[in-house]
C-alpha cells in the first residue's frame, strides 16, 4: 500500500485543497459555470461566444481571413455566426468596402477592397466580462433551469 503524503487527520475528509504554490493559475476551473451564466444572461450562444473569444485580439479582420484562421467555411461562418452577431451589435464594420478613398487605401496598404469587421464596444465589453468571470473578479450566478434550484454563487478562484 502506498504511503500517503498527508497527515492521518486529513485523510478522512471529503476533500483537501492543494497549497496555492503547487496549483498556479487555475482560470478555467469554473469555465462551465461561467459559460452557462454568460449564455443565460446575454443570450449569446456558445458557438458565438467562442468566436468572439477568438476574435478578441484582432483589431479588425476580413471574413476570408478569419475563416482561414478559425478553420471554418466562409459562407457558413458568415451566415451562422458573423451576421447574427452584427445584428445583435457585438460585431460592426470597421470600414466597409468602397467607403475608403484611394489615398487612405494606399497609406494603409490595402490591396483588396473587402469589408473589415471588428468587435464592437459591446462585444469587447462582453468578452472582458467573461474573462473577469473566469479570473474570479466577477461573481457567477447561474440558476439551474432544469431543477429550478437556487442560484449558484461561485468566485473564479
Amino acid at each position: 500500500m502506498a504511503k500517503s503524503r498527508s497527515a492521518k487527520s486529513k485523510q478522512h475528509r471529503e476533500f483537501l485543497m492543494m497549497k496555492e504554490r503547487f496549483v498556479g493559475d487555475n482560470y478555467v476551473k469554473y469555465l462551465d459555470l461561467a459559460e452557462k451564466h454568460f449564455v443565460a444572461t446575454t443570450g449569446i450562444e456558445r458557438q458565438k461566444l467562442l468566436f468572439m473569444l477568438f476574435c478578441y485580439d484582432y483589431e479588425f479582420f476580413t471574413i476570408s481571413r478569419i475563416a482561414e484562421d478559425y478553420n471554418r467555411n466562409e459562407k457558413g461562418l458568415y451566415e451562422r455566426t458573423i451576421r447574427p452577431l452584427k445584428k445583435s451589435g457585438y460585431l460592426e464594420d470597421y470600414y466597409a468596402s468602397g467607403r475608403v478613398n484611394k489615398v487612405v487605401e494606399q497609406m494603409l496598404g490595402i490591396t483588396n477592397n473587402s469589408a473589415r469587421i471588428c468587435l464592437s464596444h459591446k462585444g469587447r465589453h462582453a468578452v472582458q466580462r467573461f474573462y473577469r468571470m473566469l479570473d474570479g473578479r466577477e461573481d457567477i450566478q447561474y440558476h439551474d433551469i432544469g431543477s429550478g434550484g437556487a442560484p449558484i454563487n461561485q468566485k473564479g478562484r
